[in-house]
């Protein structure tokens, strides 16, 4: 296989990047991906599509097909492809491929561009103060995406170990950990210790229900009687109840 795929730099932000998996296997898909439509068998693999299988891409990467199966079920979930399954081979449709490796012109970008030597000073210090608020919020919104996709780990490893089985990610699941961001921001006082109370939002609760009908909207949902029902339950435990206390001090 011959030629060259592009990689804008923004891949540095997208919400899988801190995964290692998640990471090697889709940039595979990147380079494995039709760059025009071919035949194979009477079938049509399109421009951004991957004709492939678990156990191919599991020998390939040198992960386990199980793992295959459960980054491909993330990226499916974040709508990053799609994938239609044969009782032979499956075709993996990405998404934004065209977005990914789009052909303009970098001299149709350089003319888009007015030199700034010949713009006025007033301007030139409006688009510095917009340069810099547009750097900020591009490293929070680097920050938050990263903290989201740890979250998100560690959430689905705690699933797995619970119930044996791979957690369904799913959209309304994005939005409802985001929400819990803010509330664990809140009652931790900062971003520093998110995680650290995530985790004993994971490990501590034993309600039950919330338990057998375990989801992330579920501790969205729950989050405050989550909390109350943590803090009561250890309240035996003083090496706990102290750390439960310092990090959950807003509550």
């Amino acid at each position: 296989m011959e030629g060259w795929i592009k990689l804008h730099r923004r891949f540095l932000e997208w919400e899988w990047f801190d995964i290692e998996d998640m990471v090697q296997l889709f940039i595979y898909l990147l380079l494995s991906a039709n760059h025009e439509a071919q035949k194979w068998r009477g079938q049509t693999i399109e421009r951004g599509q991957v004709l492939t299988g678990r156990i191919k891409l599991a020998e390939k990467l040198g992960k386990t097909e199980r793992r295959i199966r459960t980054c491909l079920s993330r990226l499916e979930s974040t709508g990053e492809l799609t994938i239609k399954t044969t009782s032979k081979f499956s075709i993996i449709t990405l998404c934004n491929y065209d977005t990914y490796q789009t052909e303009k012109n970098q001299n149709d970008q350089q003319t888009d561009q007015q030199p700034t030597s010949k713009r006025p000073a007033s301007d030139q210090q409006v688009t510095t103060n917009k340069n810099d608020k547009n750097v900020k919020n591009e490293k929070n919104e680097k920050k938050l995406n990263s903290l989201h996709a740890k979250m998100r780990e560690m959430f689905q490893e705690y699933y797995l170990n619970l119930k044996g089985i791979d957690y369904y990610w799913q959209a309304k699941d994005g939005a409802a950990l985001r929400r819990l961001i803010t509330k664990l921001k809140k009652s931790t006082g900062g971003e520093d210790k998110i995680e650290e109370a995530w985790d004993i939002v994971l490990q501590c609760n034993n309600d039950k229900w919330i338990l057998d009908h375990l989801s992330v909207s579920i501790l969205d949902s729950k989050y405050n009687e989550i909390i109350a029902q943590i803090k009561k339950s250890i309240s035996g435990d003083s090496t706990l109840r102290n750390e439960v206390q310092e990090l959950l001090n807003q509550q």
